[in-house]
């Protein structure tokens, strides 16, 4: 997770600074500069959050696991997203978003 804090800042910073470059040479008024920089800032905890419940690894992301609320079963590997079928995408889709609201429910609940 600090990887991701680090990455996200040098991003962040590197984005600011070409908004701040790029914004005044099309003559855009000063506010936009600050407007990024505040959606650099929010977007933080947000990629906090997604770096703390995924991994990236060299089969993809794919959910980080052997935190002290995992309950998933690690001799189950996830699905080949090419195996999938188009119409049963959509279920899937539900049944993870399910899951990641359990999951933070529960982790609230906890912290």
């Amino acid at each position: 997770m600090i990887g991701v804090a680090v990455v996200y800042v040098l991003v962040g910073a590197g984005i600011t600074g070409y908004a701040s470059d790029a914004f005044s040479g099309l003559g855009l008024p000063a506010w936009t500069v600050t407007f990024v920089s505040v959606l650099v800032v929010l977007g933080f905890p947000i990629a906090m959050i997604l770096g703390w419940a995924y991994d990236v690894t060299p089969a993809g992301v794919v959910r980080a696991t052997g935190g002290p609320h995992d309950e998933t079963d690690a001799s189950d590997p996830a699905p080949d997203p090419g195996t999938v079928s188009a119409s049963a995408h959509g279920e899937e889709t539900d049944a993870e978003w399910t899951r990641i609201q359990d999951h933070l429910a529960k982790v609230l609940e906890a912290g």
